[in-house]
């Protein structure tokens, strides 16, 4: 295990590999002095494409980390991970402190109806953010759904994107501005 660090321009990324636990404490310290040390960084990355697992001490590393940089008005982006990992992260509430993106959307697959409940989830919230309408959000979900073409009609995603539509009812109407319109 590993946190190799590569910097370019403003831009510095943290490859994590193997676990990202407390054993790799010292490393990530480091990796994290170097970057807060270069005055340019204004926005760093930790890449999980090769973390096989994550533990709670991982998550204080990576708040630390993000404490810091935000103190520089500098951001950090949690990307490439793993479906167990993304779960974590989300189920930890990070998606609400860290830029996750969210992976490409393709053709259903079994495995990904978690990643696009997860994905609906973050759009649901976004619009609601914006204070779009209950039928924007609605708007937005079934689009989601239509995104991942024929294979999305399995009865556990159309349940899934269902429960979020009768979530998106609970919006609270917002006036719109005469002559705009709801997206």
């Amino acid at each position: 295990m590993e946190a190799k660090l590569h910097i370019e321009g403003t831009h510095a990324l943290i490859s994590i590999v193997g676990n990202f636990d407390f054993a790799l404490h010292r490393a990530f310290r480091d990796a994290s002095s170097q970057i807060t040390g270069h005055a340019n960084i204004r926005s760093a990355e930790i890449d999980f494409s090769q973390v096989t697992r994550i533990d709670s001490s991982a998550l204080g590393m990576m708040l630390l980390l993000r404490e810091r940089l935000a103190a520089r008005r500098a951001t950090l982006t949690l990307s490439n991970m793993s479906q167990p990992i993304r779960s974590l992260l989300v189920a930890s509430q990070f998606h609400r402190l860290f830029n996750m993106p969210l992976p490409e959307v393709g053709p259903w697959q079994d495995s990904d109806a978690h990643t696009a409940l997860e994905r609906a989830i973050h759009e649901l919230e976004q619009a609601r953010s914006k204070g779009l309408s209950r039928s924007a959000a609605e708007s937005v979900l079934q689009h989601i759904a239509r995104s991942y073409g024929p294979n999305g009609n399995t009865p556990a995603i159309q349940e899934a994107i269902q429960t979020l539509l009768n979530a998106a009812h609970a919006f609270a109407p917002v006036a719109q501005p005469q002559g705009s319109y709801a997206v």
